[in-house]
């Protein structure tokens, strides 16, 4: 296809000719402008914008250009409230996959936590912001790895879509080397007499949906992506991007579980959620009935979520399995080391267990050896 140009060209702004060779009102852009740079946007479309707001944008980059040859530096010096209310805008519209909006879950993180970071942190403007400033502030605010990781994401995002549109000569989050950072509270696993009394406590119509959580460790996301049309002969069956490693895997389920899961997706629409948990607050209703249970949330050892539910199928799923491929297969981990040090618990009575379990074995080999010594 042949482009009429009627800018130069080192901008990267250009107007499509027409069959008829008459140029299309808007204005393309392909390249972007940064410190006299060319940069080709891969992998997205050409942006395409009106006369207008190229003139616009012409205006800009010239007195960007105008303040940064007069020794004065190249932020934005708007209120950053501004700033992140159209960054808001922005993704609300196109900052999503493929060019669309952001999705419900994801837009409401970020409406809650960029502004909350950035008043934390204290800066009023752009040039304010530092590592030092953000690393101290995620430390205070979030007390689990985790959580500060995610969070800071959503702020780092932030920095980086003002690098990207040029409100900033430089992303000062960029290339720096976070700190390990040690989660202060683990889970614990539940006994066996205490998943007993947690069952008996969960209602009638989520009950099967606990049993299978505890006999197969699928995880709280998973869960929301289980339908009745996954079923398969002795189990049910995720496609590919629907777990967390976005693989294809099957999840055996005990033969006792398979008839009432049957009956129960007969009930249900084929392409609809299986189970009626909720989506996101899992961990409230394990909790509930945790209470009811008379069981404490939280201990010395640790405390107890809906995730604590899988390490007990992991926990107890080392005790049972064979040979370490069944184990890693099973819990759909990479190495077995990580299964051991994340997953791996245990108490005084299976310490117990363990050590009577060794002293019969080496009783009986003596005992066999001097028998045998004795003929």
């Amino acid at each position: 296809m042949k482009y009429g140009l009627k800018h130069p060209t080192k901008t990267g702004w250009y107007r499509r000719a027409k069959p008829d060779g008459n140029l299309y009102p808007t204005w393309f852009r392909r390249y972007k402008d940064e410190f006299d740079k060319r940069r080709e946007f891969k992998g997205t479309p050409d942006i395409a914008v009106s006369e207008k707001r190229f003139k616009d944008c012409e205006q800009e980059v010239a007195h960007r250009k105008h303040l940064r040859n007069m020794g004065y530096s190249d932020f934005d010096n708007r209120p950053i409230k501004e700033i992140i209310e159209e960054y808001i805008v922005w993704g609300l519209k196109q900052g999503g996959h493929g060019g669309g909006p952001w999705d419900a879950k994801y837009s409401k993180n970020i409406v809650l936590q960029v502004p909350r970071i950035a008043e934390s942190m204290g800066v009023t403007k752009l040039v304010h912001i530092t590592y030092g400033k953000f690393a101290e502030t995620i430390s205070k605010l979030f007390v689990e790895p985790g959580t500060r990781r995610t969070c800071g994401g959503y702020f780092k995002g932030f920095v980086q879509w003002c690098f990207s549109m040029e409100k900033m000569p430089r992303n000062p989050l960029a290339g720096q080397r976070e700190r390990k950072m040690e989660s202060t509270r683990k889970r614990r696993v539940l006994t066996i007499e205490e998943i007993g009394l947690f069952l008996e406590k969960v209602p009638s119509q989520y009950l099967l949906a606990f049993q299978i959580v505890l006999c197969t460790g699928i995880r709280s996301k998973e869960m929301n992506s289980l339908k009745p049309a996954y079923l398969r002969e002795n189990g049910f069956i995720l496609p590919r991007g629907k777990t967390k490693n976005r693989k294809e895997h099957f999840f055996p389920v005990p033969k006792e579980l398979m008839e009432p899961l049957e009956s129960h997706a007969r009930l249900r629409s084929p392409h609809g959620s299986m189970f009626d948990l909720s989506l996101n607050h899992k961990g409230r209703q394990v909790r509930k009935y945790l209470k009811e249970a008379g069981i404490p949330y939280e201990t010395e050892e640790g405390y107890v979520d809906f995730h604590a539910l899988r390490t007990a199928f992991v926990t107890y799923l080392g005790q049972c399995a064979e040979d370490p491929t069944t184990l890693l297969q099973l819990a759909r981990h990479a190495k077995l080391d990580f299964s051991v040090k994340t997953y791996g618990r245990t108490t005084e009575e299976r310490k117990q267990v363990a050590v009577e379990k060794t002293y019969s074995l080496i009783h009986n080999v003596a005992t066999y050896e001097n028998t045998g010594s004795g003929k």
